[in-house]
């Protein structure tokens, strides 16, 4: 992973563990995430194909419910 990737990855962590402990789940996390990754990154590349699904993905991994196929 790049530098800038890694960054990426744990400001959306850190924006979806702040809207879990303020209490939002399901599609209201996914929307106020959504909206504070479009501030930050909407004119990158992919972001409309990839933000979403990684919102997603990033809430089940906080929860516990992400699958890792290394540790099966």
């Amino acid at each position: 992973m790049t530098a800038a990737g890694g960054a990426i990855r744990r400001w959306r962590r850190a924006a979806v563990g702040t809207h879990r402990k303020d209490g939002l789940g399901g599609n209201a996390l996914h929307s106020a995430v959504l909206a504070q990754l479009a501030a930050r990154y909407g004119d990158w590349a992919y972001y409309k194909s990839l933000a979403p699904r990684n919102v997603l993905d990033m809430a089940a991994e906080l929860e516990g419910r992400k699958r890792n196929p290394s540790l099966d």
